[in-house]
């Protein structure tokens, strides 16, 4: 039976940050094993985040060019990317009433993605980034986020 192993990447605990938009991670990936590849899937919440009714926000890992996605382009028709997929924003209820939007999505939402090994750098980075490839700057604040990376063995 394939091992499964999560990893919870916090916002506010990070190496570096420019924004909550652009963060730095450093992990030591000794915890998934050496020579196996992995199936891979996220979940993603937010607090408090006002979008733009015309943008997609997707979500980049850096994983080092172990990752198995692509996006189509004009020049090559095809190139390796960092998206692992969309986040979507919703309405919920503040607490005390009132309503907040939050930007999330879970692994019904996004197809997986694939990784051909375990990431071989500590310091990997974390971007939002709208359709137009603009780094994501939330009308309103965004205090923080959580992301769950999922991995299992293949």
């Amino acid at each position: 039976m394939p091992r499964s192993y999560n990893l919870v990447l916090n916002s506010t605990s990070y190496l570096s940050q420019n924004t909550v938009s652009s963060t730095v991670y450093n992990v030591d990936w000794g915890f998934l094993p050496e020579g196996k590849e992995f199936e891979c899937s996220f979940s993603f919440h937010s607090i408090n985040c006002t979008v733009d009714a015309s943008s997609l926000i997707q979500l980049y890992v850096y994983f080092g060019g172990q990752s198995t996605s692509y996006t189509a382009n004009g020049s090559n028709g095809y190139q390796q990317t960092a998206m692992i997929g969309t986040l979507h924003s919703q309405s919920v209820t503040a607490t005390g009433g009132g309503n907040q939007n939050i930007l999330q999505t879970d692994w019904t939402n996004n197809p997986p993605f694939y990784l051909r090994s375990r990431p071989t750098t500590n310091q990997f980075g974390v971007q939002l980034l709208t359709n137009t490839g603009a780094l994501f700057a939330p009308a309103g604040a965004m205090s923080n986020y959580i992301l769950t990376l999922h991995f299992e063995e293949i």
